[in-house]
């Protein structure tokens, strides 16, 4: 009877959340659950707890295939595979995004299915396989449409040609990427796209340009709420000042990002950041 009574309660608590707050507005009280544990992994995410984050999300994507709601089950497939990106694990990250991108199509969701399209082609980029990130840019700029999308779309046109050796030509699609993020005040992404043009100054030997812009890359990183990859950028800024010689600045960013560094990744020796290869990623 108690059981039956708290059951009672928290559908009439669902359904008074589901009444006022917007992001729920209009829904079933059966997205609450999946909507809880998915802030809840953004949040995790955010702060770069990706293992957290990962739990989380697959809480709520158990809850939505529960109740069968095929949007949040796409959703949070999508969220699962960033989380899996951004740890480098990117065959786990692209089983995700092709799970996504074919339920994405099956619901005619054509602007997700080019998000999830943008960021597979990532992976492939990120796996040293330019063919095969390309035949997922083909397939999704065919639904290239809002603002955000084009902006992605710049970011993934620059990885494929930099992973192509077009370092120069990839230059202009991340500076392009970078107005368009501006506009929309979308500063992890701007920060990301510096950290993508510092690489190729580095790759070209020019240090002092590929300095600056990670140095702006952290400045506009304090803007954003999201930190999960902040660690990233300091080794870049480490790895810059070991090519410069200055071994108390390259020490300084490398403890930086040594206790910032996301949750669950492999962070590379302090030998591997002072070594001056040709390419930082």
């Amino acid at each position: 009877m108690l059981e039956k009574m708290k059951n009672t309660l928290l559908f009439a608590l669902c359904a008074l959340l589901f009444s006022c707050a917007n992001p729920l507005k209009g829904k079933s009280p059966y997205w609450y659950n999946g909507y809880v544990y998915g802030t809840q992994a953004y949040g995790f995410f955010a702060q770069g707890k990706l293992l957290n984050a990962i739990a989380s999300y697959k809480k709520g994507l158990a809850e939505a295939e529960r109740y069968d709601i095929p949007q949040q089950v796409a959703l949070y497939k999508f969220n699962i595979g960033r989380c899996y990106y951004e740890l480098d694990q990117f065959d786990s990250a692209l089983s995700c995004f092709s799970a996504c991108n074919r339920e994405y199509l099956l619901m005619a969701d054509t602007a997700a299915a080019c998000r999830s399209a943008g960021y597979a082609a990532l992976c492939w980029c990120a796996k040293g396989n330019p063919d095969s990130s390309f035949a997922w840019y083909k397939q999704g700029a065919e639904w290239v449409s809002g603002k955000n999308d084009q902006a992605l779309w710049l970011l993934v046109h620059g990885r494929l040609l930099w992973a192509r050796d077009h370092g120069k030509e990839a230059l202009n699609y991340f500076e392009e990427a970078f107005s368009m993020y501006k506009k929309q005040k979308a500063y992890n992404a701007m920060a990301r796209t510096c950290y993508y043009r510092a690489g190729i100054y580095y790759y070209f030997g020019d240090y002092s340009e590929a300095r600056k812009l990670i140095a702006n890359a952290l400045s506009i990183g304090d803007k954003s709420q999201e930190r999960f990859d902040r660690w990233r950028i300091l080794c870049v800024a480490a790895k810059i000042c070991s090519c410069q010689n200055d071994k108390p600045g390259c020490a300084w960013f490398y403890q930086r990002a040594l206790k910032c560094a996301s949750q669950g990744m492999s962070f590379p020796p302090q030998e591997k950041i002072m070594e001056c290869g040709k390419n930082l990623f």
